[in-house]
């Protein structure tokens, strides 16, 4: 294959992550709109249900694509961050908003954190690995 064709395979396959990537976001707002203010509006136009199929369908051809996907490090680990970074602040300004969990998802649960640390370790270890590979290149 030519280095111009691969090139632009790369740059749709591009498009399509970040397409993919906004609606798991979309996806995951509602979700958490739901679960803070379960009276929305929204609801009887699209019940939670549907919601959560579709958020499972997304996370499926997510994970398949990613794994077809020979993405730099770096961009996975911007990626990772970025949706670590709008989730927290999502329940923040859902919270500030007046809504409360229903399922126990809030920064007073010990669970929630346990993961957040969980995500922040993994997301220091990739840093340190991109920046010791990144050092030996150079």
């Amino acid at each position: 294959m030519k280095e111009k064709d691969r090139s632009l395979i790369d740059k749709g396959n591009g498009y399509l992550y970040r397409v993919l990537d906004g609606f798991l976001f979309l996806f995951i707002t509602l979700l958490l709109i739901y679960d803070y203010f379960p009276t929305f509006f929204l609801k009887e136009v699209i019940p939670q249900n549907v919601i959560f199929l579709l958020l499972l369908g997304m996370l499926f051809i997510n994970a398949i694509n990613k794994n077809k996907q020979t993405s730099p490090e770096k961009d996975m680990f911007k990626s990772q961050l970025v949706f670590l970074l709008y989730v927290f602040i999502l329940m923040f300004a859902l919270n500030l908003a007046g809504g409360e969990s229903t399922v126990g998802l809030s920064f007073e649960n010990r669970i929630f954190w346990i993961v957040v640390s969980i995500a922040l370790v993994q997301l220091v270890v990739q840093w340190k690995r991109m920046k010791r590979e990144g050092l030996e290149r150079g």
